[in-house]
């Protein structure tokens, strides 16, 4: 299960990468947006969908909220801006 970020691409021997996921029997990928990783997948895979940070998240109990660390390690609440597609 690879949760957001382009894994494949970014460990440090792509190709052998590449080649573990192709012999995995199931890949997932939970992703704010298509990336390179989705082409290398096992014999099954599924992408699924979720909000980034900037969308705005509205559930039937109101607006929700993300936690965010910034550069201080400090975590502040991120409320999204933006309308999800």
């Amino acid at each position: 299960i690879g949760l957001g970020g382009n894994f494949a691409q970014a460990t440090p021997d792509s190709p052998r990468t590449a080649e573990a996921l192709r012999n995995c029997d199931l890949t997932v990928q939970i992703s704010t947006k298509l990336n390179r990783s989705h082409l290398m997948h096992g014999k099954e895979a599924l992408i699924l969908p979720c909000l980034g940070r900037t969308d705005i998240d509205h559930q039937a109990e109101g607006p929700q909220a993300v936690t965010v660390e910034d550069s201080f390690s400090m975590v502040h609440a991120s409320n999204g801006q933006l309308k999800a597609l």
